[in-house]
């Protein structure tokens, strides 16, 4: 982004975006697409470093702007929010095998951050009582920290209790880790041992017949 002047007049916003976009859409594997966005942040926070990047490792570099370090600029002061999402995980059946679901709702394209991606619903009430508790977990975004809630609530009592918001969907838990999930709700269900993890490809250049 910083080879883009993605924090400039002439290149930030929609301008960024389509170009990060179009990068993106030719890398993605859209059958493993949380895959490719764990593998992403991954190289962000071992590789591409703001001070000493490792280019010369870097799978994607020939696609990099920057090659080398680059200026960054002070970072805003962290905000911190408080925010609580429900779990709500059910039996269900699939071809005749007994398997649990979790409620996963997709965010709206129209969201600046993370559009399209799944997470948990998110409570009316941030402040959730401590005999009903489920999970406490710190997530930063950006200069975000949320520090999060999470509340078991049963299938007939999410109307209720959640705000509504994009299209949600019963998916079987050996199914979510192949979503767009977003990193807290990756995180959530991968704490409460509902995930099961997968290991990270690393993203490379490819050609027909596999890896150049």
């Amino acid at each position: 982004m910083e080879g883009w002047k993605a924090g400039s007049r002439a290149g930030g916003g929609a301008v960024a975006r389509r170009k990060i976009e179009k990068l993106a859409g030719e890398l993605l594997d859209p059958e493993r697409a949380g895959d490719f966005n764990q593998a992403m942040m991954e190289l962000g926070a071992t590789v591409c470093l703001p001070r000493s990047p490792l280019c010369l490792t870097c799978p994607v570099a020939t696609d990099c702007n920057t090659q080398g370090e680059h200026e960054t600029a002070l970072r805003p002061a962290m905000i911190c929010r408080e925010v609580a999402y429900a779990l709500s995980v059910r039996s269900g059946q699939r071809a005749g095998q007994s398997h649990r679901e979790v409620l996963l709702e997709q965010r709206a394209d129209q969201q600046t951050v993370m559009p399209g991606m799944w997470e948990l619903p998110v409570l009316r009430e941030s402040d959730v009582p401590e005999d009903e508790l489920r999970l406490t977990v710190r997530h930063a975004i950006m200069q975000v920290n949320y520090y999060v809630r999470i509340r078991t609530v049963f299938e007939d009592d999410i109307a209720a209790m959640t705000v509504a918001g994009g299209e949600r969907r019963w998916v079987p838990l050996i199914d979510a880790g192949g979503m767009a999930l977003t990193g807290l709700t990756r995180k959530v269900l991968a704490r409460l041992h509902l995930l099961t993890a997968m290991p990270l490809d690393a993203i490379a250049p490819q050609d027909g017949n596999g890896v150049l």
